[in-house]
């Protein structure tokens, strides 16, 4: 999504914030003879391109003025991409575990089918850890290792679920098609672990 118009538009602004690092920069992308000054920069937004392709143009920009406030080095690509990917999970609005904590205790006595979360990940918490039955059916007493599991599973899910959004298109089709080619059995046994299940 990050057009390369939007990327030297954001490599201009860190060559105005980092005026001494520009060449070390290029110094990267140089040719062999090191005189294509065109070319580096050329070849340093194609660079760039190649690993901002799920990234909007705003928020590209964005992340890049957000760095610059926050760093006095030109970024790492993998600063700048967690940068955009938490302008792009702030939108998201996923609850705090506090907050999913509470709305798990206020919906404790509301019928499953009528339950409206705010997130699908809290119930996947809670489903995680026994489920909203077994957390009614506990004793009071419980409660505190039953809020300190569910936050344990929570951030497990909100980290998993980060990890997947942020993961370059690229790669996730790498990655689905070798879960493909998994023989069965350990496709199985992978599947069973990713439950909470034994080997």
């Amino acid at each position: 999504m990050a057009t390369k118009a939007a990327i030297s538009e954001a490599v201009k602004l860190f060559n105005m914030a980092y005026p001494r690092q520009i060449e070390k920069q290029l110094g990267q992308f140089m040719d062999a003879g090191g005189d294509d000054l065109d070319g580096a920069v050329d070849r340093m937004i194609a660079f760039y391109a190649r690993l901002f392709p799920d990234v909007p143009n705003e928020v590209l920009l964005a992340a890049a003025q957000t760095h610059i406030t926050r760093s006095q080095w030109w970024p790492a690509v993998s600063e700048w991409r967690e940068i955009a990917f938490d302008i792009l999970t702030a939108k998201m609005d996923i609850p705090s575990p506090f907050a999913a904590w509470a709305e798990v205790k206020k919906l404790m006595r509301v019928p499953s089918k009528q339950r409206r979360w705010s997130s699908e990940l809290i119930p996947r918490a809670m489903d995680g850890i026994g489920g909203m039955g077994a957390f009614g059916r506990s004793r009071e007493d419980q409660e505190m290792s039953w809020r300190a599991r569910f936050y344990e599973s929570y951030r497990d899910l909100v980290d998993r679920e980060r990890r997947r959004v942020e993961e370059l298109p690229q790669v996730e089709a790498v990655r689905r098609k070798a879960a493909g080619e998994l023989p069965e059995g350990l496709r199985t046994r992978l599947v069973a672990v990713g439950r909470g299940g034994r080997a």
